[in-house]
């Protein structure tokens, strides 16, 4: 990675390339991301489920080495008639993708819990934190990871986050609504990634 850091400084320095509101360092961090996606691929993943994956804090290697036993959902991937969509219950009806998680990340031995705000995610992270929980493995969409990177690196809980299919609260313009945990759209988990994803980090139980 010096290299391409060397290799960007060296083109801007050169060129004397001004571009307002980016920085050398930007370009640097966004190659590097990119790059972080051919990790996954001897891993089984290819690099278009790679494309559905993002870190905080720590690089998918790092957090893979120390194991993962936290798995968080958003309730937003509940039915809309669901009893328990704004709760962080499930009881794995088979209605929706949320259950199939639950019973994969269950499965794995992972403990699984449901979102259902954003200051529920933050309390959530918090508290496992506090308890000492290493990483977790959770879903959200893209737009919600850029939006809120910064909150999770303040945390400071590394994780692995999979992107979600369908219109999210972004693409309807319902971000506040989400916030507060009231949105009542569906959205659908991407479970055969998570299932993958859970099989090359879970973290043995110890007997």
């Amino acid at each position: 990675m010096d290299e391409i850091e060397r290799a960007v400084f060296l083109f801007f320095n050169h060129r004397e390339a001004v571009i307002p509101g980016v920085t050398p360092s930007d370009f640097v961090k966004v190659i590097e991301a990119a790059l972080r996606k051919v990790e996954y691929v001897r891993h089984g993943i290819s690099l278009g489920e790679a494309n559905s994956i993002f870190t905080v804090v720590e690089s998918f290697q790092r957090i893979a080495e120390d194991g993962v036993r936290l798995l968080l959902l958003p309730y937003c991937a509940k039915g809309a008639e669901c009893d328990l969509r704004h709760t962080k219950e499930c009881v794995q009806c088979g209605e929706c993708t949320v259950g199939d998680a639950y019973r994969i990340g269950e499965e794995s031995g992972m403990v699984v819990e449901s979102i259902v705000s954003f200051e529920d995610l933050k309390a959530t992270l918090e508290r496992h934190k506090a308890q000492g929980v290493r990483a977790f493995v959770g879903a959200c969409c893209e737009p919600f990871y850029v939006k809120h990177r910064q909150d999770f690196e303040e945390i400071g809980l590394p994780g692995i986050l999979i992107d979600i299919d369908n219109e999210t609260c972004y693409d309807l313009g319902k971000e506040r609504e989400a916030y507060l945990g009231r949105f009542e759209s569906k959205t659908e988990l991407k479970v055969d990634l998570l299932r993958k994803m859970l099989r090359l980090v879970r973290r043995p139980v110890a007997v």
